[in-house]
């Protein structure tokens, strides 16, 4: 294991878990932000991988032997049938097996581009929809998690925002600040960014 993931032992059990998976993932939400800042700054309720929707009937496959839940707005989680294909407003997947848990985000990406799902004006090139890492698994990118992250505003999420923002480069900088001035316009973070 590399010195980077020693350092994360509390997701060892996890990226294991995803080892041989088929598809294209990478890390989410609150633990993108520390492996991309080297160092766990807080505590973490959950753990989150992003895929393209594309890839849902893999993963499934994959994860064939774990309980696979769906997340229905407004009903909660309920069970995901085998074949069953997934649309928007459906985006969040729950697997679990022997007390791993990971939730799966489905992303849109059309033609080249990621798609942001709460704004389909809000695009990134595909390429820069994640990271790699030096040793280690690839990272959803810090400015488009914190685009998802600004629309909760919970303390977890503004203490990820001043935790990275500082190590943004420039061009991820100036992309978070437009997309949350189209997407949040008036936003509290905009000053922070």
């Amino acid at each position: 294991m590399s010195r980077l993931l020693r350092a994360f032992p509390e997701i060892e059990s996890h990226l294991s878990a995803l080892a041989g998976a088929p598809v294209g993932w990478c890390v989410a939400g609150g633990w993108a932000i520390d492996l991309f800042l080297g160092r766990e700054t807080r505590v973490h309720a959950d753990f989150e991988i992003a895929i393209d929707r594309r890839d849902q009937g893999q993963i499934r496959e994959y994860f064939s032997g774990w309980r696979c839940a769906k997340v229905v707005p407004s009903t909660g989680a309920v069970a995901w049938g085998k074949d069953e294909v997934l649309e928007l407003p459906v985006h969040e997947l729950h697997v679990e097996l022997g007390g791993i848990e990971i939730e799966i985000l489905l992303n849109e990406f059309v033609d080249g581009s990621w798609i942001f799902r709460r704004d389909p004006r809000i695009t990134r090139d595909a390429g820069l929809f994640s990271l790699p890492l030096d040793s280690g698994p690839r990272i959803l990118s810090p400015e488009i998690v914190l685009l998802y992250k600004a629309k909760i505003n919970r303390d977890p999420d503004r203490a990820d925002l001043l935790n990275a923002v500082p190590q943004l480069s420039e061009s991820q900088r100036s992309w978070l600040q437009e997309s949350m001035a189209l997407a949040y316009p008036g936003h509290e973070w905009l000053s922070c960014i």
